[in-house]
């Protein structure tokens, strides 16, 4: 069941202006309202407009399933207006074991199906232009974004149904299209809604050839979205 969260490091080749937002009630109080759309802002934008940011699943090159797209203001602001749902073939079990992975998620609710998405593609017109991660870390000096020890990462995440979540499953998947790692996403109780979530993970643990997620929906209000281009 790897599309819980499913990572949206784009080395095969992601919120209001102050960092990424949490959906609030007038009181201030977390609640788990699906969301329809994500604004931010892009730290340090300075490609004027024309540029598209996109999230889904990319392909390839001439290749990307849409979920969510809108275009980028001259001072990196956005808001990606998302599809009600993933396509179907994107969508896979909450509760079912992949042959790769060891351990299980848990539902309170049977028959949830689930996609994940953590990052974002910057496009110029149908180029490749640029890939964002809405992190706790400046990573910009790095040539693409890989977890280390303590980041905080918000990702997407579309539940068929509303449920709350359990368990901890652990697979293998690489950051740098080179090293496998294996990766353990723990969850503890945690609600959503029918319809896309916020959710945020910690890095609680991190060795050359593991990495653990501990995933909740507190934010901890350090988020930014950072972008790098290709070129």
């Amino acid at each position: 069941m790897k599309k819980l969260i499913s990572l949206f490091f784009i080395s095969l080749l992601f919120v209001l202006i102050s960092g990424c937002s949490k959906t609030e009630n007038s009181t201030g109080e977390l609640t788990t309202a699906g969301i329809s759309s994500i604004s931010g802002k892009l730290e340090g934008w300075s490609h004027g407009t024309g540029k598209t940011i996109v999230m889904g699943q990319y392909n390839g090159p001439n290749s990307i399933d849409v979920i969510g797209s809108g275009s980028i203001g001259s001072d990196g602001s956005f808001t990606i207006n998302l599809l009600a749902a993933p396509m179907e073939f994107l969508l896979d079990s909450l509760t079912s074991g992949d042959f790769d992975c060891s351990g299980k998620m848990t539902s309170s609710v049977a028959g949830v199906m689930v996609y994940g998405t953590g990052g974002a593609l910057i496009l110029n017109g149908g180029n490749f232009f640029g890939y964002a991660q809405c992190v706790s870390r400046d990573w910009r000096a790095e040539r693409l974004y890989i977890p280390q020890l303590n980041d905080d990462i918000m990702e997407l995440v579309y539940f068929s149904k509303a449920t709350t979540v359990g368990g901890s499953q652990t697979c293998p998947q690489s950051f740098d299209d080179s090293t496998e790692v294996r990766v353990t996403r723990n969850v503890s109780d945690l609600q959503v809604t029918a319809g896309w979530n916020k959710v945020f993970d910690k890095v609680s643990a991190r060795t050359d050839s593991t990495c653990t997620f501990n995933l909740g929906k507190t934010d901890p209000g350090t988020l930014k979205w950072y972008y790098k281009t290709v070129n």
